[in-house]
C-alpha cells in the first residue's frame, strides 16, 4: 500500500469549505464560558475532593481506592485540556479562568499554562507545523521506526512527573536567585513538548505577563509541600499517590497525543492548512471510551486544525455540519477513524509504507 505524503495529497478541501454558508460556520465560533466554568469547577472539585478523601482514608479497600482514584484521574484529565482551549482564546477573555485553572490544574500536576501556550501555537503555524521547529511533532512515519512511539509512551509517564518536580522545586527557584540561568531555563526546560530537543525563544517569559506569577506560585506551593513532607507534617505517601495519578494522566495523554492526532507523515517541509488537515486524524467515535480518552473536542483533531478558534463544545456539531457537503464529506471521512485500534494501525501502516519507499543503502560485497 502506497501512502502519499501530506504535501502530495490532492487539495480541494478549503475551496469546498468556502462554499458553506459563512453564517452557519460563524455560529460555531462563540465560546460558552458558562460551560467552561461549570466543567472546570465541577470536575476540578470532584477530582481533588476524591483525592483528598483517599489521603484522609488510607485504610480503604484496594478496590475502593482504585475506583475512586480512577474517577479522580478522569476528572483532572478532562479539565487539564482547558490549557489547550485557553491557547486559542484572547488573553483578556480568559484571565480569571486562567487563574482558576492554574490553581486547580496547573499547580497540582505541574503543567502551568506558560509551558504550553507558545508551544501549541507554534504547532499550528503553517511555517512550523511538521518541521523541526514544531515542538508537538515527530516525523514517526519518515523515521520508519515503529518502536519510537511506544518508547515515548513508556518513558514520558515514568520521568515527566519527576522532571516537573525538579523544574519547579530546584531549577526554577535557582533561576530567580541566579538571573544568568534564566535564558537557559526558559529556552531548554520550560516547554511541555513532544520533541525533547525543542528550544524555545529565551525571551518568551517577557512576552507572557502571567509567566512569572505562574512559575512563582507553582514553585512556592511545591516547595511548601516538599518541606511539609520532609519535616513530617505531611506523609510521603501523599507524594506516591500523586505520582501514580500524574503518571497515569501522562500515559493516557501520550497515547492520545501520538495516535489520535496526526499521521506524522510530514517530510519536514512547510505545509498549508489543507495539508495539515490531510496529515491529521479525527477519532470519530461516539463511544464513552472515546469521549473520556479524548475529551473536550480532542476527538476532532483534524477539524480543529482547520478551525483552531472553534471552542471544544462546538467541534462535534461542526464536524457533522461539514459532512453535509459531499466533497468535504469525502475528505473528512478519509481522515476519520472510529476506534483506538484503527488509530494505532493507521500510524503503524504509515511507518511501513514509508519504510518500503525509503532508499536503502547498497549492501557491501563480501570479500572472498
Amino acid at each position: 500500500m502506497k501512502h502519499a505524503s501530506p504535501s502530495n495529497q490532492p487539495i480541494h478541501l478549503v475551496s469546498a469549505i468556502r462554499r458553506i454558508d459563512p453564517q452557519e460556520l460563524s455560529r460555531f465560533m462563540k465560546p460558552n464560558y458558562l460551560l467552561f466554568w461549570t466543567e472546570l469547577l465541577g470536575f476540578g472539585l470532584m477530582g481533588w475532593g476524591l483525592m483528598l478523601y483517599l489521603v484522609q482514608h488510607p485504610q480503604l479497600h484496594v478496590a475502593q481506592t482504585f475506583a475512586m482514584a480512577l474517577v479522580a484521574a478522569m476528572c483532572i484529565y478532562r479539565i487539564s485540556f482547558f490549557t489547550h482551549e485557553m491557547t486559542h482564546r484572547k488573553d483578556e477573555e480568559i484571565k480569571w479562568f486562567r487563574m482558576a485553572w492554574h490553581g486547580l490544574v496547573g499547580i497540582p500536576i505541574l503543567i502551568p499554562h506558560f509551558a504550553i501556550k507558545t508551544i501549541h501555537l507554534a504547532h499550528h503555524h503553517k511555517k512550523t507545523y511538521g518541521t523541526l521547529k514544531d515542538p508537538e511533532y515527530i516525523n514517526f512515519a519518515q523515521q520508519g521506526n515503529k518502536a519510537t512511539p511506544f518508547l515515548l509512551i513508556l518513558s514520558i509517564p515514568i520521568f515527566a512527573p519527576a522532571l516537573g518536580l525538579l523544574r519547579y522545586t530546584v531549577i526554577g527557584p535557582l533561576s530567580f536567585l541566579i538571573p544568568a540561568m534564566k535564558p537557559w531555563v526558559v529556552s531548554k526546560v520550560s516547554s511541555l513538548a513532544m520533541r525533547y530537543n525543542f528550544v524555545r525563544d529565551e525571551k518568551d517569559h517577557l512576552r507572557d505577563k502571567w509567566w512569572t506569577f505562574e512559575e512563582l506560585t507553582t514553585s512556592a506551593v511545591w516547595l511548601s509541600a516538599m518541606i511539609a513532607m520532609a519535616t513530617g507534617r505531611a506523609s510521603w505517601g501523599n507524594l506516591k499517590l500523586w505520582y501514580v495519578m500524574t503518571s497515569s494522566l501522562y500515559f493516557v495523554n501520550t497515547v492520545r497525543g501520538i495516535f489520535a492526532t496526526h499521521k506524522y507523515e510530514s517530510d519536514g517541509s512547510q505545509l498549508s492548512l489543507e495539508r495539515q488537515y490531510f496529515d491529521s486524524v479525527n477519532y470519530a467515535s461516539e463511544s464513552y471510551f472515546a469521549k473520556i480518552f479524548a475529551p473536550t473536542g480532542m476527538r476532532f483533531h483534524a477539524v480543529h486544525h482547520l478551525f483552531p478558534s472553534v471552542p471544544y463544545h462546538h467541534l462535534p456539531e461542526l464536524h457533522r455540519a461539514l459532512l453535509k457537503d459531499p466533497e468535504v464529506n469525502l475528505a473528512l471521512r478519509n481522515n476519520d477513524r472510529d476506534s483506538l485500534f484503527k488509530l494505532i494501525k493507521n500510524l503503524m501502516d504509515s511507518v511501513d509504507a514509508y519504510a518500503q519507499v525509503r532508499p536503502k543503502p547498497e549492501n557491501s560485497k563480501l570479500a572472498g
